[in-house]
């Protein structure tokens, strides 16, 4: 209960708990002790009251300084100048001593001395050594300015009581040195450590940074190839005349995709790690996602004998706004984890509404917008998993033990990812298994329910209708790998689309500016002479007749964001190494019936 007030106290002051870890400490030694002072004082009134029995000069000075001191505290949640809040609050205690002190002649003699030795100790925790001997030098000027009060007052003369006002004022002296000397190794120590969280974290940035520029080299350098031995494969299989030479080529496609997808994992991880991935809802169709990674794993579950079943209920709606690319690869993931661990039996997947406190799922397609919980459950009749290999089940790199990698492969990243991109969509994934019983994943997350006319037609669908209309066009191919050129042309050339090809961006705009026009162009982002961002901004800035030419971005480089990023360049769209001829046409398809759409 303390914590969460205290976490509600400091939202008020706005205190942000991830910031720089000397922000959030010298805030809190502000509130801290100016809370503690104001307790102090409050027990000072209800003191004063029962000895006085009225009201007198004591009550409203410490009132006062009580409120001066509670306007001081809250003040930091409109800036964060330490320097001036602790000068501020030498001024309230060494002027609220002095005027006590001075109002009633006591001088020296004065029962508020040991708030002197505050000064250099709230210097010291709150703006560094510095502040510290500022307040050293400021208490001990005052405690003699004070005794010059107490030897001038009437009627005294060089007596035994001035001998004690001289005694007074030096053991006031030595606590305040004393006090300096505490506060400043504080000071000095703290705001050294601070300096070195500071360098810490600054080096640590600069790894991820490092690590991310390495991963986005190390993508692109791996699917360069890659789109060369998988876009090969895939025209080769297309005029395989024999059973041998079909089989061959198969594991050649299989081998390449299942690099693919460590490359994928180790890239999706890092990206979820660093905080870059980002949950894109749109309004979509669940079960037609879910259907679609069914009849993805259909020939596998077949291959091995088993039941793959989907169960959707025909009254539950279908049609949200939610991410469902990855939706689709959590669900993947635990499907395939599923086929692959299982030998005989089914593998069932369930869609249901998920429990949730308040107001449950909507009742029909007829509500516009309402926020609810989806599960999506995964069951199978395979080899199960004891407790201690549940433990592990999750995290980077683990599988359920060392003998599952021998014997089934994989990465153990599949799981992990998913947890994590459950929890980023406002869900999770858990399970339920026992040895020899099977396991039930159960992947829940947020999604909010639209109108079934708002749900748009995946743009699968919509590509495969579209791209048997690429006959004719004409498309300039910019890029400087020539096999990844022959693989995108071998690609089009199928298709029956006229392809000019370029090296790099400069030769892209000689060919865009000597004509006939081109309906689209394919550009590689890494190039040499002129990289794919520059010439982008070249075609789209230039007050020329292929201003508006449909961009297609090729690129191995999927580390940095999505088709955000490549629009914001002014792309229409981007098809990622290694290249599916599908996909390719698809999108094609789509850019250039969107500018053809906007034309007329």
């Amino acid at each position: 209960m303390f914590q969460r007030l205290f976490e509600r106290y400091e939202r008020f002051l706005r205190i942000d708990r991830h910031a720089q870890t000397d922000a959030i400490v010298r805030a809190r030694s502000v509130y801290v002790f100016g809370w503690t002072f104001i307790l102090i004082q409050i027990a000072n009134l209800i003191s004063m009251s029962l000895s006085f029995g009225e009201w007198t000069d004591y009550h409203a000075i410490s009132v006062g300084a009580s409120l001066f001191t509670f306007s001081l505290v809250h003040s930091i949640r409109y800036h964060r100048n330490f320097f001036v809040i602790t000068a501020l609050l030498f001024a309230m205690i060494l002027g609220g001593v002095v005027s006590t002190a001075t109002a009633t002649g006591t001088g020296i003699n004065t029962s508020l001395l040991a708030f002197f030795v505050l000064a250099p100790l709230i210097g010291g925790s709150i703006s560094g050594w510095r502040m510290a001997v500022a307040g050293c030098v400021l208490s001990i000027v005052t405690i003699w300015f004070l005794y010059g009060i107490s030897t001038n007052a009437p009627g005294d003369t060089f007596t035994i009581r001035q001998l004690d006002f001289v005694e007074r004022a030096w053991q006031a002296t030595y606590a305040i040195v004393m006090a300096t000397v505490l506060g400043c190794v504080f000071g000095a120590t703290i705001f050294a450590a601070f300096r070195e969280l500071k360098e810490t974290a600054r080096q640590a940035q600069a790894a991820a940074e490092a690590k991310a520029a390495f991963l986005a080299n190390m993508s692109h350098e791996i699917r360069t190839p890659l789109n060369g031995v998988l876009g090969m494969a895939q025209l080769l299989s297309e005029k395989a005349v024999d059973d041998q030479s079909v089989e061959y080529l198969k594991v050649i496609n299989d081998s390449g995709q299942t690099l693919l997808a460590v490359v994928n994992d180790v890239l999706d991880l890092s990206k979820i790690d660093a905080g870059k991935m980002e949950i894109a809802p749109t309004a979509a169709d669940l079960g037609h996602a879910v259907r679609r990674v069914a009849k993805l794993y259909e020939p596998k579950a077949d291959e091995k004998g088993l039941d793959l079943i989907v169960d959707l209920p025909a009254d539950m709606p279908t049609a949200y706004s939610f991410d469902p690319v990855r939706v689709r690869q959590c669900v993947s993931n635990l499907v395939s984890n599923a086929l692959k661990f299982t030998d005989a039996g089914s593998v069932m997947i369930k869609v249901r509404p998920a429990p949730q406190d308040g107001a449950g799922a909507p009742a029909g397609d007829t509500a516009s917008s309402h926020k609810t919980r989806v599960a999506i459950t995964v069951a199978d009749t395979g080899i199960g998993m004891d407790e201690a290999q549940q433990a592990n089940l999750f995290g980077d790199f683990h599988q359920a033990d060392s003998s599952t990698s021998r014997k089934y492969g994989g990465t153990g990243l599949g799981l992990a990812i998913s947890r994590k991109l459950a929890r980023l969509m406002g869900g999770d994934l858990t399970v339920v298994s026992a040895p020899g019983e099977g396991s039930v994943f159960t992947l829940t997350f947020e999604a909010t329910a639209v109108k079934r006319e708002g749900a748009r037609t995946p743009r699968s669908d919509r590509g495969e209708a579209a791209s048997g209309s690429l006959a004719g066009l004409r498309v300039l191919l910019v890029d400087d790998n020539t096999v990844n050129r022959m693989v995108a042309k071998s690609f089009l050339s199928a298709q029956k689309v006229a392809v000019v090809e370029a090296e790099h961006g400069e030769q892209a705009l000689q060919m865009l500016d000597a004509g006939p026009p081109f309906d689209a162009v394919l550009l590689d982002i890494h190039m040499p002479v002129m990289d794919g961002p520059t010439t982008i901004k070249c075609i789209r800035e230039r007050a020329s007749a292929y201003q508006d030419v449909p961009v297609l971005a090729l690129t191995a480089d999927v580390v940095e964001g999505g088709k955000e990023k490549y629009v914001d360049m002014g792309m229409d769209g981007y098809v990622s190494k290694p290249v599916v001829a599908a996909d390719l046409m698809r999108e094609i398809a789509a850019i250039t019936t969107a500018k053809a759409a906007v034309a007329a």
